[in-house]
């Protein structure tokens, strides 16, 4: 799912019932919110002679493409009322996309990001806000409710289940980085400190399920003995041409990590995490691709594609805590779980 940041403002009718309404007709259509800005009231920009504005940002995921987020957007909007007017004048609601993962784009409907979003106070405080680094007051700005305005569900937390690496093999993917860097175009490199081996994503969750969850990493760790994880070449998926994610592969290990890996997810499954479709793969993301990659690139990796990067010992399986900024995303260990010296070999 992409991750979007969302602006939404309204200075006719009930401008707070309207915002409010429009969390909930984007939950409709696909767009689920998973932090809400506090609402700011805000002097009008552009034409000025028109009531003051409240505005607020939203971070959601969503599944739908730019295009379809969009269309999305002004089906909200229309739903809710909005009537045609001049530019820049007085409206019911207006739903703007601010952000759409690392897309970079400029067509004749749709830039992404937003083309004006840095010369708007009423857009900066309330997305600093969402991104953790709250502003102070800016002239004609006043912060009138917190959050909890677009509250529907319970707090949930944004978590995944890994093993982590070391930094050895760190300095081993900012090497590798840096060699390709030059070939690879338009890319959004893994910052080398986030490098980690995921066995299971599960996405929002409910704080009241974390105790369940951290018993099934609890009994899934106690199942196995610790063992030696090797890391050997690169690659690319799908593949070399038109490749969007950039990875290094798994040598020795790999039978221990693939048990691993069966043993949470059937210590999950019983929760309501349901396996993937698809065969574990296991690997560390270098890279995503904004733009489908060239033939350069490939003749770039060919000295790395055989390589021996490194060893690693995997003790311990660690549930992880995923916070997403616009600047990229911020992990913290929850809770960490020992593998067991005394666990017979998979």
């Amino acid at each position: 799912m992409a991750e979007v940041f969302l602006a939404l403002g309204s200075n006719l009718g009930d401008r707070r019932s309207q915002l409010r309404a429009a969390v909930d007709e984007l939950e409709k259509a696909g767009v689920h919110i998973r932090q809400a800005s506090s609402l700011y009231e805000s002097e009008p920009m552009y034409e000025t002679n028109q009531p003051r504005f409240l505005n607020a940002v939203v971070q959601a995921e969503t599944n739908l493409s730019p295009e379809e987020l969009l269309a999305a957007a002004k089906a909200v909007e229309q739903r809710l009322g909005r009537q045609p007017r001049e530019r820049n004048g007085p409206r019911e609601i207006d739903v703007d996309i601010l952000l759409y993962g690392d897309e970079v784009r400029a067509t004749d409907v749709l830039t992404i990001p937003h083309p004006r979003m840095q010369e708007r106070p009423f857009v900066q405080a309330p997305l600093a806000e969402v991104a953790g680094h709250p502003q102070g007051e800016s002239p004609g700005l006043l912060r009138i409710e917190g959050p909890l305005w677009a509250a529907t569900t319970p707090a949930k937390v944004r978590a995944f289940v890994a093993v982590d690496v070391d930094e050895r093999i760190r300095k081993q993917v900012a090497r590798v980085q840096n060699a390709l860097r030059p070939a690879a175009g338009h890319v959004k490199w893994v910052d080398p400190k986030l490098c980690h081996l995921t066995l299971a994503f599960l996405g929002y969750v409910a704080q009241d399920r974390m105790d369940g969850i951290a018993r099934a990493c609890h009994q899934a760790a106690a199942s196995m003995p610790p063992f030696d994880l090797s890391f050997r070449g690169i690659g690319a998926f799908p593949r070399w041409r038109g490749a969007r994610v950039l990875w290094m592969g798994v040598a020795t290990g790999e039978a221990p990590l693939r048990a691993l890996h069966r043993e949470l997810e059937a210590r999950l499954e019983p929760l309501g995490f349901e396996p993937e479709g698809r065969p574990f793969s296991p690997h560390l993301t270098l890279g995503r691709f904004k733009t489908p990659a060239g033939p350069a690139l490939q003749e770039s990796a060919k000295p790395f594609e055989h390589e021996r990067f490194g060893t690693v010992r995997v003790s311990e399986l660690r549930l992880m805590r995923s916070n997403l900024r616009p600047s990229g995303p911020v992990y913290s260990v929850l809770e960490a779980f020992p593998l067991s010296p005394a666990a017979p070999d998979p």
